[in-house]
């Protein structure tokens, strides 16, 4: 690909598709890359990536997948990048505190919801994509994700199926209303759990069109308000989640296990249980 660095940096570097994009004022969206490289197995890892691709093709946007190819950020991957990402058994797993180290060691990795908020915020991206965001822990209540921290501090419309069922929903609830980050239903009032559709727990505001989100957004941005904003969209297929009762909560447990028998930390814990979830969905 003959991508080039942005702004005179030669660790940020653009694909020429979404260089022509930005300048040109047409919708991106930059999905995040640490469910290739650490959420799923490979070869499932690739199709997601590409299906998320597809699927910002036919809805009229420019993808713009963020990833960290020896040590320089990447702004917009190819098949062939993406496909290095999803076989290598050398990837970091890549937050914001790790991009500097990440680069000097010429190292690759996935960047995490975090990660690509900073570096989609920093070419100029507005829309951000992922499956669900990292939050409060249930194990301990001072484990908490940099992605709240990210969330709170950057200008974004971030696009989920809300946070990971293995987390405190309730308490990473809290957390957000602490650091006045508005979570937004779309077509509903409950917050989805990730592979669950309900929670128990309600959003702050809802949307039923996406003609409604963009007045919200625009508001939000006339406000000079300096979050992100969290447009919450339900998984099309999944079931209830409501008080910790339900099938995927007995399966969240079933994927918090290894963590805690593996004693993982910083920015290991999440995408590992993922990985569980999707061998015992393989299963069963």
């Amino acid at each position: 690909m003959d991508a080039r660095p942005t702004g005179g940096s030669a660790s940020v570097i653009l694909a020429p598709r979404v260089e022509r994009a930005l300048q040109q004022r047409e919708p991106l969206v930059a999905p995040e890359s640490a469910v290739i490289t650490h959420g799923l197995p490979y070869p499932q890892s690739l199709d997601v990536a590409l299906g998320m691709q597809q699927e910002i093709i036919a809805a009229g946007a420019v993808p713009a997948t963020i990833a960290v190819l020896d040590g320089e950020i990447r702004v917009g991957l190819t098949e062939d990048e993406l496909r290095r990402l999803a076989q290598s058994k050398e990837n970091l797993k890549i937050g914001v505190r790790d991009l500097v180290g990440a680069h000097l060691q010429r190292a690759s990795g996935g960047t995490t919801v975090a990660a690509t908020m900073y570096a989609a915020r920093l070419v100029g991206i507005q829309v951000f994509a992922t499956g669900g965001i990292g939050g409060v822990h249930r194990e301990s209540s001072f484990d908490v994700s940099a992605d709240l921290q990210a969330l709170a501090h950057t200008r974004m419309v971030v696009v989920c199926a809300g946070a990971k069922a293995i987390l405190d929903l309730a308490a990473t609830l809290e957390m957000l209303e602490s650091l006045s980050v508005p979570v937004l239903g779309y077509g509903t009032d409950e917050f989805p759990a990730f592979y669950s559709r309900e929670s128990g727990l309600r959003t702050s505001p809802r949307a039923d069109s996406a003609v409604e989100v963009a007045q919200y957004w625009a508001s939000h941005c006339a406000l000079g308000l300096a979050s992100a904003f969290w447009w919450q969209t339900p998984s099309q297929r999944g079931g209830r989640n409501r008080s910790g009762q339900s099938g995927n909560v007995d399966a969240a447990s079933f994927c918090r296990e290894p963590c805690r028998r593996h004693s993982r930390q910083g920015t290991d814990p999440v995408p590992a249980p993922q990985n569980r979830r999707t061998q015992q969905r393989t299963h069963t």
